[in-house]
């Protein structure tokens, strides 16, 4: 999946290059393309952006339109948002990053820690059971029977 927010930072970075920094235009043109993708997916924004191209007059806006609309078909596969919301799928990576920093980064970067390379990993997947919900116990209620 393409985060929503690193999308979101390219749409605004074109809008600004076509509508000028902080705009209301700006604004209204990048949130239109991102209820777009979010309600219809990845091609319906390749479509809009195409239609998009062609309405611009300067040669800047074109340009502009153009790299998103690059960047918006190398990733179109991994912008099935309305997929991952209708599962209860999180679209953006921010908590995932935060768990990471939390979860195991607070762990491994305690004060006084010293890791291999390849315990680090091992722990890491510790951690992710220990902070999830009931897997923790299900983990070592699996080991025992298995025992």
């Amino acid at each position: 999946m393409l985060d929503y927010y690193h999308l979101s930072e390219n749409i605004y970075k074109a809008a600004w290059a076509i509508y000028g920094e902080d705009s209301d235009r700006g604004r209204r043109w990048a949130c239109e393309k991102l209820r777009q993708v979010s309600g219809r997916g990845g091609p319906h924004l390749i479509r809009s952006l195409r239609a998009s191209v062609a309405r611009q007059h300067s040669r800047a806006a074109r340009t502009a339109v153009k790299s998103v609309l690059t960047y918006v078909e190398k990733h179109a596969t991994r912008m099935a948002y309305p997929q991952l919301k209708e599962h209860g799928i999180d679209i953006g990576t921010g908590p995932l990053e935060s768990a990471c920093k939390n979860v195991v980064g607070a762990r491994l970067k305690a004060r006084g820690m010293r890791w291999r390379v390849k315990h680090v990993e091992a722990l890491g997947r510790l951690r992710a059971l220990q902070a999830s919900y009931r897997a923790w116990d299900a983990f070592w209620a699996d080991r025992a029977a298995a025992a």
